[in-house]
């Protein structure tokens, strides 16, 4: 086979559906307002659709470079532990449904059980009904890190931190919480981080 120069093109976003297995969401439709029905796609399926279109669009160099800038951004975020300074607000499973609450209220979480306690900045505590990787998932590139196995701490609401006794930190409302041995260099990376920022 001869080699013409150009990029081979892509597989179909209808091949790589079918290959996967991914189902139409048919069950679901809304209606436009000319009154024609406009598919919901799942999310899988959208994402394929956007990754189609950028394959399309754009050169793999220029897509390279894109995922690269994209990468390296989300590398310094999640070092730095940065998050604009618009109050995020996040909804939250809780056994009746949801709670919504900005993130800059959560001073510290609690693993317990089979539950996950919030301790906010205005005394309120929320138990959440899912588990302490869950909640690290969420929000680690948004300001918070997991300092021991039973605790993820607010860095914003972070006053102190102590070496002694194996290192522990003090929080804005004054609860003391040991550092992991193992959690260690990541939480002194973070630290190390906010000092530049």
């Amino acid at each position: 086979m001869k080699n013409t120069g150009k990029n081979p093109s892509p597989p179909s976003v209808a091949k790589i559906i079918k290959l996967h297995g991914i189902k139409r969401d048919t069950s679901q439709t809304s209606k436009l307002v000319s009154g024609q029905p406009k598919q919901i796609y799942s999310l899988e399926e959208t994402k394929l659709l956007t990754v189609e279109h950028l394959l399309q669009s754009t050169s793999l160099r220029e897509l390279a470079l894109l995922l690269r800038q994209a990468h390296d951004r989300s590398i310094q975020e999640e070092s730095i532990g940065h998050y604009s300074s618009r109050p995020v607000k996040i909804g939250f499973p809780i056994a009746t449904g949801l709670a919504f609450i900005e993130l800059e209220e959560v001073i510290y979480a609690e693993a317990q059980n089979n539950f996950v306690r919030l301790v906010l900045a205005n005394k309120r505590e929320v138990k959440l009904t899912r588990s302490m990787t869950w909640l690290e998932e969420e929000v680690k590139k948004l300001g918070f890190c997991r300092i021991h196995h039973s605790y993820l701490i607010n860095l914003n609401h972070l006053k102190e931190y102590i070496r002694n006794q194996g290192g522990f930190v003090v929080l804005s409302n004054g609860k003391a919480i040991s550092v992991a041995r193992r959690r260690k260099d990541e939480f002194l990376k973070r630290l190390e981080n906010l000092k530049r920022g």
